[in-house]
């Protein structure tokens, strides 16, 4: 079932001195349940990707070690299990390959420089990959150009997940660009008003959104606006002397969950947790402020910032920013959603 389910990867999992799929299937005739079993593991999309993916690369060294004695190597690498996560799931993941992946940030000045082995690669690269499918789906002469060229038997990519990947990959190998790495200036505007948070009360009445849709603009305009930030806390360390600002990603580099995006610091060096919360429209938007971010704000008072972008436009890289700085308590003041864990009474 392997074999014939990696059949028609090609060059995806072979090419010169590259074996992957020869060896997974080696491997799963030698220890099929061990094997199963490692992928039941990393297909399980309720545990953190890069644990999965570590996990199962160190089942399958346990089966190689077990077994080769020769010097051939397992070739699960992170290129290959991505290639057996896009598989199982072509609606959430994409094909990597680094050194594309390192070419294509370079060109277009995405705030990462990839480094070989890294598990932040995965990350960011996933990133990448959501920016640019977001800026394809505002395109319909490109989706219906890609959708027009597939045939009845190829895969249908309504997601768009592969025409994303087409367009990084054209990109590196096709595109010269003159200013390679040169792109507009952010254009930043600091509100120094003062604001409190206002009570929302739940309206009860029915209403058809299209929550999917809504949550995937947002994402992409929230991915944008922390792009945002990290070129202008750069640019705001450069102002005040700092030669080689160190400014990282952390939500990217490590993963969500910390109660932060970005790392900066202030000028005396203090650190500085960044969490970033964009809007196209006004000030006054709602916003949502998760239980990991109110207990990093609690937990680091001094360090903690929300930086609030309104007013983003994408295509200029302008906005206003309104920073608060310290405890978020007194904004919470609108729960909108309930963690319900339940246990069962003995």
């Amino acid at each position: 079932m392997l074999h014939d389910a990696l059949d028609g990867t090609l060059n995806l999992m072979s090419s010169t001195n590259y074996y992957p799929r020869r060896m997974i299937n080696t491997y799963a005739g030698l220890e099929p349940i061990l094997v199963r079993d490692a992928f039941i593991r990393l297909f399980d999309e309720d545990r953190d990707l890069i644990s999965r993916m570590k996990i199962f690369q160190q089942d399958i060294r346990v089966i190689h070690d077990l077994h080769i004695t020769d010097d051939r190597v397992p070739y699960q690498d992170d290129r290959a299990v991505m290639v057996y996560l896009a598989l199982e799931y072509p609606e959430r993941y994409y094909f990597y390959k680094f050194t594309m992946f390192k070419d294509f940030v370079e060109q277009v000045a995405y705030p990462y420089r990839p480094k070989p082995g890294s598990s932040e690669n995965i990350l960011h690269f996933l990133n990448v990959c959501n920016i640019v499918l977001g800026e394809i789906e505002n395109d319909d002469e490109l989706i219906n150009m890609h959708l027009n060229r597939l045939g009845s038997t190829e895969y249908p990519d309504n997601h768009l997940h592969i025409l994303a990947q087409d367009v990084i990959y054209a990109a590196v190998q096709h595109l010269l660009v003159p200013n390679r790495g040169v792109t507009l200036p952010v254009n930043v505007t600091v509100n120094a008003g003062e604001y409190v948070a206002t009570n929302i009360e739940p309206s009860l009445q029915g209403a058809f959104i299209n929550h999917i849709q809504n949550a995937e603009r947002n994402k992409r305009i929230g991915d944008l606006g922390e792009l945002f930030v990290m070129e202008w806390e750069e640019k705001r360390l450069r102002g005040v002397g700092v030669m080689n600002p160190r400014v990282t990603h952390d939500s990217k580099n490590i993963g969500d969950g910390l109660g932060y995006d970005i790392s900066s610091y202030s000028d005396d060096r203090l650190v500085r947790y960044i969490e970033v919360k964009t809007t196209t429209g006004n000030i006054t938007q709602p916003f949502f402020i998760t239980a990991s971010e109110l207990k990093k704000s609690q937990e680091d008072t001094r360090r903690f910032y929300l930086y609030r972008v309104y007013n983003y436009n994408p295509e200029t890289k302008a906005g206003e920013v309104w920073i608060i700085q310290g405890e978020l308590t007194q904004y919470c003041v609108s729960p909108s959603v309930y963690e319900v864990k339940l246990k069962q009474v003995v």
